[in-house]
């Protein structure tokens, strides 16, 4: 079975909805993480998702239900929100990534595109892609995370033209000549 698949469902490969001990990353993707010429905006959200240290409802309602009152996620209220649902399977974000996307990586094939093939990206389960692709999509997980920050400890509310926002701030700073 592939790195990263803990199960089948349906037939399909399924990504753990969560980040395993075992996932951890070897010492050859630390050092091409670390390598990446990232703003730390975008660096320490990406840090800490390898940590586990991203207090995604799931988890927060696991440690203590006084903290958040349900696992769902807040925007959709359909699933459980894990790191993958998050940052990329809710469908306020899943809009956000195929936009940015498609602004940012134009070229990228659209049919490849799922929500698996980013998480594994994010991950560095697929290190075989363009540093340009990586840095890309490293931008709009940054950007998601800013407009998640915003939204749930200032009461902003989640707003695409928001998002983009910080993403385009986020690709502005990124420095494409290494890759």
């Amino acid at each position: 079975m592939a790195p990263g698949f803990d199960f089948m469902l349906n037939g399909a490969p399924r990504l753990p909805l969560a980040l395993a001990e075992n996932a951890r990353l070897s010492p050859r993707c630390w050092k091409y993480f670390w390598r990446l010429p990232l703003p730390h905006s975008v660096l320490t959200p990406w840090w800490r998702l390898f940590q586990d240290s991203i207090g995604n409802r799931s988890k927060l309602f696991k440690w203590s239900n006084s903290l958040v009152s349900s696992p769902m996620c807040l925007h959709c209220q359909i699933i459980e929100e894990s790191l993958m649902h998050l940052f990329v399977e809710c469908h306020f974000k899943w809009a956000v990534w195929q936009f940015a996307l498609f602004q940012y990586a134009p070229d990228l094939p659209r049919t490849i595109i799922t929500p698996s093939y980013i998480w594994n990206i994010l991950t560095l389960h697929d290190t075989r892609v363009s540093i340009r692709l990586t840095l890309v999509i490293a931008a709009i997980f940054g950007g998601i995370w800013n407009a998640h920050w915003h939204c749930h400890f200032q009461a902003v509310p989640w707003s695409h033209p928001l998002v983009m926002g910080y993403i385009s701030s986020n690709v502005s700073r990124l420095n494409f000549a290494d890759g």
